[in-house]
């Protein structure tokens, strides 16, 4: 199988080895800006040296590869523009890092790729174990109906990158598609897998002067789900701003509260009447870099089936990543943007 990485920044890096690990056969190719003066020999995190791979720094040559898996992991600006230019001149399945577009214009511009059923997002956090875990907490009603959540996701842009300052960063940089709302984006799309598209949502984005960015640095939103008997609300916020870092969620339900910890991978849960109905979370062997192998291996199974009936219903469609990422630009709040 043949695999092209564009772009190699941290996240091309950690691709290229989590599809290595899946199959050492496969034949890689990455993509790169002749231009490009930042080389990474390995990924921060992990100790052994990237895979073999063919360096190409021309879009044709990289065409002619015949690719089987696209993977864009070049700056978010970048996305929309790369979507199109690999659908249509491969036949390769597509996946995109999150955001998959900086714009409603964007959006709107990619309707035939979105209907093409080959171009996927990347959203790992639906692939965390403890994501499984919420779903069968939900779906099973462990504790009775749900009644609110509220997530937060911190961390300090300062220290992503080691081998780079992070004002040259794109996260860090409006044009480039930068700031929190579009760059800490998992929460608001794992709360729309769990739960739903909301009733309705605000959002409100601000810049701040810690940074001296000239984007957003903290953004929230509130979800609002309404049916004919109840309502539920769930509150999400992120920052490029503090350490340590945080990625947390509680649960609200009737008989009790789940409160759950991504980063360390832990699951506490309060119950209002004591039961031993309710399953244990169990992952002793968790890595940050699990979701991100699990969802490799999906795209992996879905490039040599092509059915969609066998698809794993983690896997975020562009079209269904465009319906979310829509909604939520939409739902911001121009007077406090």
């Amino acid at each position: 199988m043949k695999i092209l990485i564009v772009g190699l920044g941290s996240i091309g890096a950690r691709h290229l080895n989590n599809f290595s690990i899946i199959n050492p056969a496969n034949e890689f190719y990455v993509l790169r800006r002749p231009t490009s003066k930042k080389y990474i020999e390995k990924h921060p995190s992990q100790t052994s040296a990237l895979p073999t791979y063919h360096l190409l720094t021309d879009f044709n040559a990289a065409i002619s590869t015949n690719p089987d898996i696209v993977v864009i992991a070049n700056p978010s600006y970048l996305h929309s523009k790369s979507i199109k230019n690999f659908y249509q001149k491969t036949n390769a399945v597509i996946l995109v890092e999150k955001p998959c577009a900086i714009s409603l214009d964007e959006i709107e511009s990619l309707a035939k790729e979105a209907d093409g059923g080959r171009v996927f997002v990347a959203q790992q956090m639906r692939f965390h174990p403890i994501a499984k875990y919420i779903k069968d907490f939900l779906d099973n009603k462990y504790l009775g109906e749900c009644v609110g959540f509220q997530c937060k996701h911190s961390e300090n842009v300062k220290v992503w990158h080691p081998w780079e300052s992070y004002m040259d960063s794109y996260v860090s940089k409006k044009s480039m598609g930068g700031g929190s709302f579009l760059t800490q984006n998992h929460e608001l799309d794992l709360c729309c897998f769990l739960f739903g598209i909301p009733s309705l949502c605000t959002t409100v984005k601000s810049e701040t002067s810690e940074l001296g960015i000239d984007c957003d640095s903290i953004f929230s939103s509130l979800f609002v789900y309404r049916n004919e008997v109840s309502a539920m609300h769930g509150y999400i916020t992120a920052n490029l701003l503090c350490l340590p870092p945080q990625k947390k969620m509680q649960i609200d339900f009737l008989n009790g509260i789940l409160e759950v910890d991504f980063i360390n991978n832990k699951v506490s849960i309060m119950e209002n009447h004591g039961t031993n109905d309710i399953p244990k979370y169990i992952c002793e062997d968790y890595s940050r870099n699990i979701p991100y192998l699990e969802m490799a291996r999906q795209i992996t199974s879905y490039a040599i089936s092509k059915d969609h009936s066998l698809m794993d219903r983690r896997m975020v469609t562009l079209k269904e990543g465009l319906s979310i990422l829509k909604f939520m630009y939409k739902s911001l709040d121009t007077k406090c943007a």
